[in-house]
């Protein structure tokens, strides 16, 4: 008897569930429509394009090869360059997930790269099903859910981000489920709260374990919502309930960090430092740093801010991009201080407004950091926008879920749509053009020499120690030899003066150094290294040639050649 009422619960349970996914099936086609956008970029964004993706990649190689599935924060190297030390601050959590996927799938980072862009995708996508559930607590219908999550794919770098090798898609997992579980839990606050603060426990241990800025942001989150709810806190209440999980991520997230104290000295430690401390001349003052923040985030916020750098909306379209992006938030302002428009008896004010103060909060503490920061070593980074992709769309419902039906928040939701549409299909259908465009406009095309009968073009070669740089791209297909990477005489600190494609001592092409990789030189801190990229193809290679029959090399100042690491061909003889 028993059994058969355990059947008849687990059958309950199911159908229940099988109902709701039917009620929610818009909002989760949406999910999917968003999947897929970012499958284009995990299919076609060439290896290494996206931001730091080959130092994640690294980092991924590392765990894979460690024992207990950890990055190395000691002697940790850029993917196939062994001289250029990792400069990513991380904590581990990405990376050892990461890890055993490419254990048990015997990956190669390198190699396999989009396998590993597939399984970060799973993660933005699993994130976004949590933004769904999350959006169903916050009682909003399912035609405004999909609304807001189609408001993603007009952002392009949220779908070029989903797509690539990056902690970033991990954290916006963490953060979707904190909010899920918070969302679940005021719902229920009566009665049994369930799984959900277990939920939200556990999308805290991953952000705190993946990422320094979002768990700050988690500690001003719940830190508002204490101070705005102080009068109507129970502190015994709250210990009775929360102790077991408060001890749960004391017991996960603290002991990580106080073992890598005491073995690392630092909570955060990494190879190598990105930006060196140096005596910087004439500062300048925090206002105008602030006024350079601010306008760098605005420039950056409609790009796709990569090593290729892909603006893809036309101008006119712009003023239009930011009306989207701000209408929502715009909306929850004027709802929230209107007594007529918002709905008092939610439960779920408090933690909604401790949300965006939580975001404003962790903007002030970035631009403060970033401002000491510049003091020391003379950069202004850290201008990314991307940093809080995980606030999306999450940011964009306290105005739907708040505001009382009627023709303000139906004049707002339509006008959000008619944006929203416009800011997709100007930006989107174009920017796998703009792409092309962008890199033919930099490739450079070559054409293998072809040599007299009985001939052979042979020439003695004056090899130096291995270049600083690398090859992001090395492709032999069709008989075209596609070559894109970059390269910098970091000793002398001079740019390199040419790339040479070398076969068996023979020459085979060269190229100039023509393309501006400003992350190289802010990783060097050298402005000698902006022009350090190159891009070319290599037509009418012999069809029995293969690809690591060439070696890439770099001509320093001096005439003397030094090869470029290929991680494609990790022994390579000219």
């Amino acid at each position: 008897m028993a059994v058969q009422n355990d059947l008849q619960a687990s059958g309950s349970f199911f159908s229940a569930a099988l109902r709701e996914m039917s009620r929610l099936r818009l909002a989760l086609l949406m999910v999917v429509f968003l999947g897929l956008q970012a499958l284009t970029s995990v299919l076609n964004v060439p290896l290494g394009s996206p931001p730091d993706e080959l130092a994640h990649l690294s980092y991924v190689g590392d765990a894979i090869r460690s024992p207990v599935l950890m990055p190395d924060y000691t002697n940790g190297t850029i993917i196939g360059d062994a001289k250029t030390s990792n400069y990513l601050a991380h904590p581990p959590l990405y990376y050892s997930v990461m890890g055993v996927v490419g254990k048990a799938l015997h990956l190669s980072p390198y190699r396999d790269y989009q396998t590993f862009r597939m399984f970060s995708l799973l993660m933005v996508v699993a994130g976004l099903v949590f933004v769904v559930l999350t959006a169903n607590e916050l009682r909003l219908n399912p035609e405004t859910t999909a609304l807001a999550l189609f408001a993603c794919a007009g952002i392009p770098m949220f779908g070029y981000l989903a797509g690539s090798v990056s902690n970033d898609n991990l954290l916006y997992l963490g953060v979707s489920m904190v909010l899920y579980g918070v969302a679940k839990t005021r719902n229920q606050i009566v009665q049994s709260a369930g799984m959900a603060p277990w939920i939200a426990v556990a999308g805290l241990i991953i952000v705190c374990l993946t990422k320094a800025t979002a768990t700050a942001f988690m500690v001003f989150f719940f830190g508002w919502w204490g101070l705005l709810q102080i009068r109507q806190l129970r502190p015994f209440e709250l210990v009775r309930q929360w102790w077991p999980k408060a001890l749960a991520i004391l017991a996960v997230v603290g002991t990580y960090y106080l073992v890598t104290r005491w073995n690392t000295g630092r909570l955060f430690p990494v190879p190598r430092l990105l930006y060196l401390p140096t005596e910087v001349l004439n500062p300048i003052g925090f206002l105008p740093y602030l006024d350079a923040y601010v306008s760098t985030m605005l420039e950056r916020l409609p790009l796709v801010f990569s090593h290729l750098g892909i603006d893809p909306f036309p101008p006119a379209l712009k003023p239009a991009f930011f009306a989207f992006v701000a209408l929502p938030i715009v909306g929850w302002l004027i709802t929230r201080f209107s007594a007529t428009l918002v709905d008092v008896k939610s439960p779920h004010i408090h933690w909604l407004d401790a949300m965006f103060l939580a975001a404003l909060t962790t903007v002030v503490l970035h631009i403060a950091f970033g401002y000491k920061y510049y003091l020391v070593n003379g950069h202004l980074g850290g201008f990314q926008p991307r940093y809080y992709a995980y606030l999306l769309p999450a940011l964009w419902l306290p105005f739907f879920a708040l505001c009382r039906g009627g023709w303000l928040r139906n004049l707002f939701v339509a006008a959000f749509a008619m944006l929203a549409l416009g800011a997709f299909w100007g930006s989107s259908p174009f920017f796998w053009s703009k792409q092309e465009e962008t890199i033919a406009a930099k490739r450079q095309t070559k054409v293998y020499p072809t040599a007299p009968a009985g001939e052979t073009t042979t020439m003695d070669i004056t090899v130096d120690e291995p270049a600083k740089g690398l090859l992001d791209t090395f492709a032999l297909n069709n008989g075209a030899l596609q070559v894109r990477g970059w390269a910098f005489d970091l000793g002398r600190g001079l740019p390199i003066a040419r790339v040479w494609v070398v076969s068996h001592n023979k020459f085979i092409a060269s190229s100039k150094i023509h393309i501006p990789r400003p992350d190289v030189a802010q990783a060097f801190g050298n402005p000698a290294a902006n022009l350090s990229g190159f891009h070319f193809v290599v037509t009418r290679i012999p069809a029995t040639a293969k690809a690591c029959d060439f070696q890439v090399m770099a001509e320093y100042s001096n005439g003397t050649l030094a090869s470029i690491p290929n991680p494609a061909c990790p022994v390579t003889n000219p």
